[in-house]
């Protein structure tokens, strides 16, 4: 049953949260709900006054990567229930979703009601595991990587031989670091060492596979 965040919704809890605790701190910034939209500043200093009343005009407010997404084009509202309290707000079409890591639960709980008094309702509710991609598919992609760099690096090391390298240019240190560390390992050496990295990858993929969270998302 989804009452994680019914302390919050109850009664007339969802029209009236004060607007000093609009402003909620996350990781890189904060996340606020103005009477027009869902923005994220990475301005920690911006005021809840100037708050009120933001909109997509203002949006320059907000810092180099401020996201906002105005009152009519939220969709929906996710809170990952894992020890990262990922929290994202979702736009409808191609709009600037707002994907954030809040400090607490509290605080991802603070975000969520914020949305739903903005919205002025709860939200249809629904519970959502992740698939396997989304747990790892970051280090699958990573080991793909550099598995293939490995055949790439592995390919030059062995068209080298003994032959010697000239280098120029504002590169020049890089290249011959390179063409050091080819020397030194060799072409068993540059599989093994990238086999092992793309193994630690692999594993952590593996590692990340068993983990699994609850994600709540009210959509609107």
């Amino acid at each position: 049953m989804l009452n994680r965040f019914e302390p919050l919704l109850n009664g007339s809890s969802l029209n009236n949260i004060n607007r000093e605790e609009k402003m909620i701190e996350v990781n890189g910034g904060v996340v606020g709900v103005s009477d027009r939209a869902v923005v994220f500043s990475t301005q920690k200093d911006l005021e809840p006054r100037a708050l009120a009343t933001l909109g997509k005009k203002e949006k320059a407010q907000l810092g180099e990567h401020g996201r906002l997404i105005e009152k009519d084009k939220v969709a929906s509202v996710h809170a990952a229930k894992d020890a990262r309290f990922t929290t994202v707000i979702t736009a409808k079409g191609l709009g600037d979703d707002i994907g954030v890591h809040a400090l607490s639960e509290a605080a991802q709980k603070r975000i969520v009601a914020s949305v739903q008094a903005l919205m002025g309702q709860s939200g249809k509710a629904e519970q959502l595991r992740p698939g396997l991609l989304q747990r790892s598919g970051k280090s699958i992609f990573l080991a793909i990587a550099t598995l293939v760099l490995t055949g790439l690096f592995y390919f030059v090391v062995s068209s080298m031989g003994n032959a010697s390298v000239e280098a120029s240019g504002k590169h020049a240190g890089k290249e011959k670091l390179l063409y050091s560390i080819a020397s030194t390992l060799g072409p068993k050496g540059t599989l093994l060492v990238g086999g092992v990295i793309a193994a630690l990858f692999l594993f952590s993929a593996y590692k990340n596979s068993k983990k699994s969270w609850l994600t709540e998302r009210y959509s609107f």
